[in-house]
């Protein structure tokens, strides 16, 4: 008994490797890939549509962007609540996961066909960038001559072309970068057109250092009003730009003009999370509580914030307090599962998953983390009997014609199953999970399946 337990140990220990190699890409994905109809996590479809935008049929919408093709990353901007999620998308196009370890329980499943892959080349950035240009989205064009760029740095039309549109934009500084590398290049650039872009930029310099705040003017309500917002614009900029310092200071320049400007406090909440500043973040969402009692938003926000400071109790109160603003939220649940996971409170964690899956039955996320509490109760029967749940509905997901290539989430899904069949000393079904685990791609051992095999026939 002591030599199989201690296998037993052995096994376990050993199986606790990660899908981190799934995924890999032989080439860069095109940024088109994710588009089309997700299952979300919280219930209902989010459209993602090839033109930068997306719609969630509950309610919401906002933009993306292709992040890093390569990798396959994505971000995700709502315009309700600013949630920013950044995504990766599996090798096979069938799942959305968060890379966010804040948001770990943000997922998608494709609801849909898997658009086929195209290699990307400068070439057909630059085309798709010029086709969003004469479309006057001068923001997605930028996204693509960049692209074009990246993989060619000596692409004179993209520089050119992305000088031009920054030029429309205002941005006359780029704009004069960009036309000087088409020109050095070798693009025919007049130099009439590099003297009025330069002028340009010279004149927004200038202007810009003259310009007094609204409040050193005592401008009317009507102004003051255009002037936070023009602060609040600044700072979204500075912060898209990774400038968090900056953007600090636009968003408190926005809330000294209008004290009460809740999207300031609440991206100005996120600048400090940037930079680390934890409870700087926590006062601002609270800022917005004492606003608007309503705003389910700056509860569950501050509740992730005390979920990164390991504050559970309070993350736990802040997420009943979404949940009670609206019953409807399945994120607010979500979250407040996870705090009682974290906290070791697992039976509210198995209440909270088993209302999530009354709500979305064809989920296979809520099982699965209703498996873990159970596993860390030592029910393992009930977690074994979750872990198959989640593996029916994502081989029934396997089943659809339309799904090609391998999945991640099925394979991970075997392979924790396995986990607890070794913890219950049942090698025989362990062994059949990890094989199935493998040859959905899982990196399984060779020595930890000759082990399990031994284990199965009772050998050393």
């Amino acid at each position: 008994m002591t030599r199989i337990r201690n296998l037993t140990l052995v096994l376990f220990f050993l199986i606790g490797v990660t899908v981190s190699s799934l995924g890999r890409r032989a080439y860069a994905v095109s940024c088109d890939a994710i588009a089309g109809k997700w299952a979300w996590f919280t219930g209902g479809i989010v459209t993602i549509k090839p033109d930068r935008t997306m719609v969630y049929k509950g309610g919401n919408d906002g933009t993306w962007e292709c992040t890093d093709p390569s990798r396959g990353l994505f971000t995700l901007r709502w315009r309700k609540g600013g949630f920013v999620n950044s995504l990766v998308l599996s090798a096979d196009g069938r799942s959305l996961k968060s890379m966010d370890m804040s948001q770990w329980y943000v997922s998608a499943k494709r609801a849909g066909a898997v658009p086929e892959k195209e290699e990307e080349t400068d070439a057909t950035h630059y085309n798709k960038g010029k086709k969003y240009y004469e479309e006057g989205k001068l923001d997605e064009a930028i996204a693509e001559f960049s692209r074009a760029v990246e993989i060619n740095p000596k692409y004179a039309e993209a520089y050119n072309d992305r000088g031009d549109a920054y030029y429309k934009k205002g941005d006359y500084r780029k704009a004069l970068d960009d036309l000087k590398k088409a020109r050095d290049f070798g693009y025919n650039v007049k130099t009439e057109l590099l003297q009025e872009v330069h002028k340009a930029s010279q004149k927004v310099h200038r202007t810009s250092q003259k310009m007094p705040s609204a409040a050193q003017e005592g401008k009317p309500p009507l102004q003051k009003a255009t002037d936070a917002k023009t602060h609040f614009h600044a700072g979204v900029r500075n912060f898209g730009a990774g400038k968090y310092d900056e953007a600090v200071a636009e968003f408190t320049k926005a809330i000294e003009v209008n004290p009460k400007y809740i999207e300031a406090y609440r991206y100005r909440a996120k600048a400090y999370l940037k930079k680390g500043k934890f409870d700087e973040a926590i006062s601002d969402y609270t800022h917005i509580a004492e606003i608007d009692p309503k705003d389910e938003d700056a509860y569950k926000e501050r509740g992730k914030v005390y979920m990164t400071k390991k504050e559970y109790g309070r993350a736990i109160n802040d997420f009943t307090k979404a949940k009670d603003i609206d019953p409807a939220d399945h994120d607010a649940l979500y979250l407040r599962a996870g705090a009682y996971f974290k906290s070791s409170r697992f039976d509210e964690a198995v209440s909270d998953y088993t209302i999530a899956i009354k709500f979305d039955p064809k989920n296979d996320f809520p099982y699965e983390r209703r498996a873990k509490a159970y596993l860390m109760k030592g029910q393992y029967d009930q977690a074994i009997s979750d872990y198959s749940k989640a593996v029916e509905i994502l081989e029934d997901e396997m089943s659809v014609p339309a799904y090609t290539g391998l999945d991640a989430n099925l394979a991970e899904a075997y392979n924790n199953r396995a986990n607890v069949f070794l913890k219950k000393g049942e090698y025989g079904k362990a062994l059949y999970d990890l094989n199935r685990a493998k040859s959905l791609g899982y990196n399984v051992k060779p020595e930890l399946l000759e082990k399990v095999r031994k284990a199965s026939l009772g050998t050393k």
